[in-house]
C-alpha cells in the first residue's frame, strides 16, 4: 500500500477488551472477567487501511483488559500480519498456554509487555487481586523467552511495591544492563525513597 506519509507516528494502539481474568487494585478500566465488550476486528482494519494512507505505521498495540481473552484475537492478529506490522501485546502474561502460543506464532505475533509488579509473590498477588498471579506471570514470561519472544516487563509503581521496585530490577538482570546509567538509576531511587510523601503526591522533581 502506498503511503503518503504526514505525519510521524509509528505505532497504532487499541484497546480491543475489558475483560481480564486478575483484579488489579490499580485499574482504570475497571476491567473484570464478568465484562464482555470486545472491539470489533473490522474496525481495527479499517482504522489500520486509514491510518496507513497518511502514518508509516510500523507497530500494532493491543491492550485490554487483558488482550489474550478476545474470542476474535486469531482475526486481529491475521489483520496486523497482512499488513506486514508488528503485532506488540500488553498482557499480565498468564495466558500463555500451548494453544495461544501456536496462534501467536502463526501470525508471527513475537513482542510483548507484560506486568509484573514485585519480586515477592505475596506483594504483586496482591496488587493483581489473585493468588498464583505471580507463579503464572513468571512461568508466562519464561515460556516467551524460551520461544524466541521480544519481552518487555513493566510495573506499575505504587506505595505497595515501591520498596520492592529495586529488587525486581536486580532479580531480572536489568540492572547490569544500565551500564553507565546504573549510578544515576540507584541515585534517583534512594533518593525518592528519602522523601516523606506517597507515591499520590509525587512530582516529576523528585526522580532528579
Amino acid at each position: 500500500m502506498e503511503t503518503n506519509v504526514l505525519v510521524d507516528m509509528r505505532s497504532l494502539s487499541f484497546m480491543i477488551t475489558d475483560k481480564c481474568n486478575l483484579k488489579c487494585s490499580f485499574c482504570s478500566k475497571n476491567a473484570d472477567f464478568a465484562n464482555s465488550r470486545f472491539m470489533d476486528p473490522s474496525f481495527i482494519d479499517k482504522t489500520i487501511k486509514d491510518a496507513l494512507k497518511w502514518a508509516d505505521i510500523k507497530i500494532i498495540n493491543l491492550t485490554g483488559g487483558e488482550a489474550l481473552l478476545h474470542p476474535k484475537l486469531d482475526d486481529i492478529l491475521s489483520i496486523i500480519d497482512s499488513y506486514g506490522l508488528q503485532a506488540r501485546i500488553n498482557t499480565n502474561g498468564t495466558l500463555f498456554n500451548d494453544k495461544m502460543i501456536n496462534m501467536l506464532n502463526k501470525h508471527n505475533a513475537k513482542m510483548f509487555t507484560i506486568s509484573l509488579d514485585s519480586s515477592d509473590a505475596k506483594k504483586h498477588d496482591t496488587i493483581r487481586g489473585i493468588d498464583g498471579a505471580f507463579n503464572k506471570t513468571v512461568e508466562g514470561i519464561k515460556r516467551g523467552v524460551k520461544e524466541g519472544y521480544k519481552i518487555f516487563v513493566k510495573a506499575t509503581v505504587s506505595d505497595e511495591n515501591v520498596d520492592d521496585i529495586y529488587d525486581l530490577i536486580k532479580e531480572l538482570g536489568i540492572l547490569e544492563e544500565l551500564d553507565d546509567k546504573k549510578e544515576t538509576f540507584i541515585k534517583a531511587y534512594n533518593n525518592f525513597l528519602s522523601k516523606p510523601k506517597t507515591l499520590s503526591r509525587l512530582n516529576k522533581s523528585d526522580l532528579l
